[in-house]
């Protein structure tokens, strides 16, 4: 088959969930068959991995500025669509999925965002990849929030839910990550887990540095992920020294804003950005993630037992993954419970090292990238099959295109 793959964010670098399982299935598609990419570009490091990912598939790109998503507010207030959806939309985008649209066999939407592009009805079966229900994010969101925040999170919840509907109507096959979120989007959604790759994130040899600090990882810019670094340093490490007095923690990921002016002190870091997650994780004594909002399968608590780092997280964190408790991860649902978890870890280093081979032997049998590609691989093959696909020869030489 000859697929159109939209994303609303350029997979590479794959520094967000949404990016990461964008890039994984442009890869493992790309053995089975012919991709072509349209994707908005957003800055320089992501142009400058342009030629990695045309690699695997044609590719368009459009370039994403400010400006486009000042129109995307005006245009969600005009249409009454969610501002999710109306900032990723633009005529730049729609030109370029018509153009392609007459010689592929099927679309591929990378998160609701992008699918307002794709022409109604289309004629070619349209994959809406949702991830998770972001509508259910939203609303859970609102409801931690004051007046007026939460009446306006409210309202693009209530927009979320209503343009979630209308696309799993349109789509030929909707997919999420788990089945709670498939719950959430209606009776007909197929669950596609999201994964980690296993032959990246991997324990540590003997040679390494000695498991030592408390670490939490994730793009700080995410509410869900800075509301839970800030609960991790205000709220459950005081209690961990009060057990551990040597403990440490670091709070790892892009875009910390002010968290790191709140939070760092003499024994909590706060890095930003770091080149290599994985180093992180194969020295982490804990991986912590107490985490209580946003949805789907969380990236963080995979890549940690992926690295055979011991995990305590928050229920809302397991959820998705389904570990079991007391054995391959350990939940905590409030601040004592959860420092009490990693005190124990941090003092009983055999059961630290039993629980993160138990998480990395989770990790590698159910969340691996390409156990997962044949569940990917077989919803296109009976696409394929119902509309007689043939292959067909591309080229692989990126090109650009107008601005958003």
């Amino acid at each position: 088959m000859r697929i159109l793959f939209l994303t609303p964010r350029f997979p590479l670098p794959a520094v967000k969930g949404d990016k990461l399982r964008a890039w994984q299935f442009i890869r493992l598609l790309s053995e089975a068959h012919e991709v072509v990419l349209i994707s908005y570009v957003a800055s320089e490091e992501e142009r400058s991995r342009l030629q990695e990912v045309a690699a695997f598939c044609e590719l368009e790109t459009i370039p994403f500025r400010k400006p486009a998503r000042t129109a995307g507010m005006f245009r969600a207030m005009a249409m009454r669509r969610p501002f999710q959806a109306a900032l990723y939309e633009s005529s730049a985008m729609r030109e370029a999925v018509r153009k392609w649209l007459p010689g592929v066999d099927a679309v591929h939407c990378n998160t609701l965002r992008i699918a307002g592009n794709v022409p109604t009805p289309c004629p070619v079966p349209m994959v809406v990849d949702f991830i998770d229900a972001l509508s259910k994010t939203y609303h859970g969101a609102g409801e931690t929030m004051s007046m007026p925040l939460s009446a306006a999170v409210a309202g693009e919840a209530r927009r979320l839910r209503i343009w979630e509907q209308e696309l799993a109507r349109r789509a030929s096959h909707s997919l999420a990550v788990s089945a709670h979120d498939a719950a959430s989007l209606g009776p007909d959604v197929r669950v596609i887990r999201h994964c980690v790759d296993v032959d990246s994130f991997i324990p540590s040899g003997p040679e390494a540095s000695p498991r030592k600090d408390i670490v939490f990882t994730g793009n700080l810019g995410y509410r869900p992920n800075a509301e839970a670094a800030w609960r991790l340093a205000r709220e459950i490490f005081p209690y961990v020294r009060q057990q551990v007095p040597d403990a440490r923690l670091r709070i790892v990921g892009p875009d910390p804003r002010g968290l790191a002016r709140e939070l760092a002190s003499e024994r909590i870091t706060v890095t930003g950005f770091v080149p290599d997650i994985v180093a992180e994780l194969q020295t982490a004594a804990a991986a912590a993630a107490p985490v209580n909002a946003g949805g789907g399968v969380k990236t963080k608590v995979l890549e940690a037992m992926a690295c055979g780092a011991p995990v305590v997280a928050t229920s809302e964190a397991n959820r998705g993954i389904e570990a079991i408790p007391n054995e391959e991860i350990l939940i905590g649902d409030n601040a004592m419970d959860f420092a009490r978890h990693v005190a124990a870890l941090l003092q009983d280093r055999e059961r630290a090292a039993a629980l993160g081979r138990a998480g990395r032997e989770l990790a590698v049998r159910e969340f691996s990238w390409r156990q997962v590609g044949k569940e990917l691989l077989a919803l296109y093959e009976e696409l394929g099959s119902e509309r007689g696909a043939r292959p067909r020869v591309c080229s692989t030489e990126p090109r650009g295109s107008e601005e958003a």
